[in-house]
């Protein structure tokens, strides 16, 4: 990703594998690194480190506030 920049970058649970501190951390890196490409994040939940979203959530998840996130 850094070496090609794409304008396009698609993550299907990319940093599953990861605890939030260093997902957060290198969702933050690409995000700061890649300030002009669009993101396509597919995860079960809300990737940390992350602000300024636009956020499309299927199914009826809720955030911490219980409310629902069914929004676009």
């Amino acid at each position: 990703l850094l070496l090609n920049r794409p304008d396009w970058i698609f993550l299907d649970e990319a940093a599953s594998a990861l605890d939030d501190a260093a997902e957060a951390e290198l969702l933050s890196m690409l995000a700061a690194r890649l300030p002009k490409a669009a993101f396509i994040i597919a995860a079960h939940r809300r990737p940390p480190g992350l602000s300024g979203l636009r956020e499309f959530v299927i199914g009826g998840a809720e955030d911490e506030a219980g409310e629902d996130l069914m929004r676009a």
